[in-house]
């Protein structure tokens, strides 16, 4: 079972996501989104993907740190800056990505 999470989820403030109220699951950030703070997801236990919608031109670093249960990122569009880091201790993740999106997450890690 699939569990979606909407801006009920999420502290969103000028297009930068603060803070994450969620449990984990399946994730999928809001459109509004352009910016995603640094350790945002850190060590959410629960995480298992996220969808980043095309229109985020940031991820912060270490993002998505120390999710053990991650297994998927995916990227709707380009990303300009994905911060060092940004997949530490989330061994299992796998990012589908563009081209040019993905050669910033290899040189984040």
């Amino acid at each position: 079972m699939k569990t979606m999470k909407f801006s009920s989820d999420f502290v969103i403030k000028d297009g930068v996501l603060k803070k994450y109220l969620g449990n984990g699951g399946d994730v999928v950030i809001p459109s509004e989104v352009k910016k995603i703070s640094a350790r945002i997801f850190e060590s959410c236990e629960e995480l298992r993907s996220v969808v980043i919608p095309e229109g985020v031109k940031s991820v912060g670093k270490e993002a998505f740190a120390s999710c053990d249960k991650l297994r998927k990122v995916v990227f709707r569009g380009e990303v300009d800056r994905i911060g060092s880091g940004f997949l530490r201790f989330s061994y299992r993740a796998r990012v589908e990505a563009s081209p040019q999106t993905f050669q910033k997450v290899w040189g984040s890690l």
